[in-house]
């Protein structure tokens, strides 16, 4: 039989090995990525403050509505993880949690990312846009950004309302249909009504929308702007090449460019009429309305502590 000293110097033990995972964990990762000939690997980071873990569980789900599922286990004192398995495009989501003979402690807080190529022009911008909640990718299962897709009337809509309003703004339900085009059961209708309520966008003629239509670069100006509340004055030097000053588009664009939003589509042009893509649409968007950049390695969030006891 235990005598009480004994007992009371075990249980000290006992506790007191507890109370080392009180201590936070945060996940500053990911960090790095590489691309390799099949896909991209994911270099996840974390601190470690713990002083009596066995180990870290390493869950990962793909976009923010997929179950969490763990993907690896890591000894003590490891503090850095690579995902060989993450696909391009993707938007991977990682946590860790430590563990000891006790338990698992709380999860960190959540890391995530869209899993495109290493050095991708857009890449900063595209988790800028993610991580604002303006987006949530363009496909599920897996979740995907698209980054070269064209974005359509109805997509625009719901990105300008979010990037100027933020992730929380629901636009009211639709109960009268906005134009002849989009009816009530349009899942778009509810934000192009937002937008016309606004005065931000007039239709494309005669009644109609045109959702499924491309934006073109040159109607992105404009949205862009008159969502910020702008109205430029006239143009009174071409902007661009391919934009002279007798173009209706010219002054926005002029705004824009007076605002350091676009450099163009190269040194002298604009491309006025080509459709946005969703990889440009993130810079301007990020650009705009100023959205932040995640800080280097993520940001930190603590974790509750361990169990000091099995349960």
């Amino acid at each position: 039989m235990m005598s009480r000293e004994r007992w009371s110097a075990w249980a000290a033990g006992w506790r007191s090995a507890g109370r080392a995972l009180l201590a936070l964990l945060a996940v500053v990762g990911p960090a790095t990525w590489q691309h390799s000939a099949n896909a991209a690997e994911y270099t996840l980071t974390w601190i470690d403050h713990a002083q009596d873990e066995d180990g870290f569980r390493i869950e990962r789900k793909l976009g923010p509505m997929g179950p969490y599922v763990e993907i690896a286990v890591v000894g003590g004192g490891v503090t850095t993880f690579v995902d060989a398995a993450a696909d391009e495009g993707v938007i991977n989501c990682y946590r860790v949690r430590a563990f000891n003979r006790f338990g698992n402690s709380g999860y960190s807080n959540e890391a995530c990312a869209p899993a495109v190529p290493a050095g991708y022009w857009a890449r900063a911008w595209i988790e800028a846009l993610f991580n604002a909640g303006v987006t949530g990718g363009c496909a599920t299962a897996p979740l995907r950004y698209c980054p070269t897709a064209t974005v359509t009337r109805e997509q625009m809509a719901v990105f300008l309302v979010k990037a100027h309003d933020g992730a929380s703004f629901t636009p009211l339900p639709c109960t009268s249909p906005p134009f002849a085009d989009v009816p009530c059961s349009n899942l778009f209708a509810p934000w192009i009504g937002e937008l016309a309520t606004r005065g931000i966008m007039a239709g494309c003629g005669d009644g109609n929308y045109c959702p499924a239509n491309p934006v073109t670069r040159q109607e992105m100006a404009v949205l862009l702007l008159r969502t910020l509340g702008v109205t430029p004055g006239g143009c009174t030097t071409a902007p661009f090449a391919d934009v002279p000053c007798s173009s209706p588009f010219a002054p926005w664009i002029q705004e824009l460019v007076a605002r350091g939003i676009t450099a163009g589509c190269s040194a002298t042009s604009y491309c006025p009429t080509s459709a946005a893509t969703r990889d440009q649409m993130a810079v301007f968007l990020v650009r705009t309305f100023s959205l932040p950049f995640p800080a280097p390695g993520g940001s930190a969030v603590s974790v509750a502590g361990l169990p000091t006891s099995a349960r």
